[in-house]
């Protein structure tokens, strides 16, 4: 068997799930040498790693790279008259960082005035690893926020204008029901309070008689309506 391998393995940097061959032709010989591998200096069992297998020529392929698919590979050629070890060839396989999700945002960081609030992510869905790429963007965000100060003093801080609420229109009168009543309602919303203004004074429901006095209801009573007129049977 000659000295030399005809093409030895040479090292390889490959992503997550990348489809790996290693190559290896043997040197030449008589009978022609066969090829085997190994890893970190250990024979590969290929009954223990599917994704793992030797072409026809002696070249490893790995099917779909992983993590710990990292290390040294030898390919090792003999025959009856002798054994060749090739080079260590050192497979690297990187994988590329990914955000993780944004945390919550924190309180204010101030309790009267304007102050800061932040969230946070972290490069670790999944972590770069041999080499991979950093995740590209913000690792932290800020945003503006502020809190009315107790009795509006701001104490030489600006503050957000108290807004006090106002009410809304009155809806439509509901239909007339079987206690001879109808009712409608109003909402603080026009605007609403805001940053610690006054909610609305007064009623937000009120309830009439829709008939003019002229039904009541109780026990034993009935009302009768025609057009716009109500009677009442005891």
């Amino acid at each position: 068997m000659r000295r030399y391998f005809e093409e030895p393995p040479y090292s390889q940097s490959v992503p997550l799930e990348q489809h790996v061959e290693l190559r290896c032709l043997p040197p030449l010989g008589r009978p022609q040498p066969t090829s085997t591998w190994h890893k970190d200096n250990l024979p590969i069992d290929f009954n223990l790693h599917p994704s793992y297998k030797i072409s026809s020529e002696g070249s490893l392929l790995i099917l779909s790279a992983r993590p710990e698919d990292s290390g040294n590979y030898t390919c090792v050629a003999d025959n009856v008259a002798a054994k060749r070890v090739s080079d260590p060839a050192l497979l690297k396989v990187y994988v590329d960082g990914a955000w993780s999700s944004w945390s919550s945002w924190t309180s204010c960081s101030s309790r009267c005035g304007r102050g800061t609030q932040r969230r946070s992510r972290t490069c670790s869905a999944p972590t770069p690893l041999n080499g991979g790429a950093a995740c590209q963007g913000l690792a932290v965000q800020r945003n503006d926020c502020s809190h009315l100060c107790p009795g509006g003093d701001c104490q030489d801080e600006p503050c957000e204008e108290a807004v006090d609420g106002s009410w809304a229109s009155w809806s439509s009168w509901s239909t007339c029901g079987p206690d001879c009543r109808h009712h409608r309602q109003r909402s603080c919303s026009a605007p609403s309070p805001q940053h610690g203004g006054r909610y609305c004074s007064g009623d937000d429901f009120t309830s009439f008689n829709c008939t003019g006095g002229m039904c009541r209801s109780g026990r034993g009573s009935s009302v009768k309506m025609y057009g716009d007129k109500s009677t009442t049977e005891e």
